[in-house]
């Protein structure tokens, strides 16, 4: 079943019910402090092939698992916006995904990395590591990063 890779939130619809708010809360139910949670953001993508055209992809099952998909670099040259590729944004969980009619794209960009710095910031928690810096030549995901955590 198709889903986001890295959503801040559990969205409507996601029947595996995962998130980094839903980690999170696990951990701090389980005793570890708040103040050692680091989250992560993924400068590389999961995808989706033979995806039916329904709901924009997202929710939807394909014919095999999710599978490593283009890092940020060849997402912003390739797929955000080209060769027939979409971008949408789920609302609700924070994330953004790509989707051309059958192939189902969910990765993390500036706007998926500000909102989980914001949460990090909102939660008192360590911070945000990410894997992997190879995968994002183009610094935008490590600018949105380091903006997002800065001090005021």
């Amino acid at each position: 079943m198709t889903g986001h890779h890295t959503n801040l939130y559990t969205g409507t619809g996601d029947l595996f019910r995962i998130s980094v708010d839903a980690s999170v809360n696990l951990f701090v139910r389980a005793g570890v402090p708040k103040e050692k949670i680091v989250i992560g953001a993924a400068f590389y993508s999961r995808m989706w092939k033979d995806v039916p055209n329904v709901n924009r992809g997202l929710h939807q099952m394909s014919p095999g698992p999710g599978g490593y998909g283009p890092d940020f670099t060849a997402l912003t040259a390739e797929y955000i916006g080209r060769n027939g590729f979409v971008r949408y944004w789920d609302d609700e969980a924070k994330a953004p995904y790509l989707f051309d009619g059958q192939t189902f794209i969910s990765y993390d960009d500036e706007t998926s990395v500000r909102c989980k710095c914001e949460y990090v910031k909102a939660q008192e928690l360590a911070g945000v590591m990410f894997w992997e810096y190879g995968c994002d030549r183009t610094h935008q995901l490590l600018d949105a990063l380091h903006q997002g955590l800065a001090k005021p």
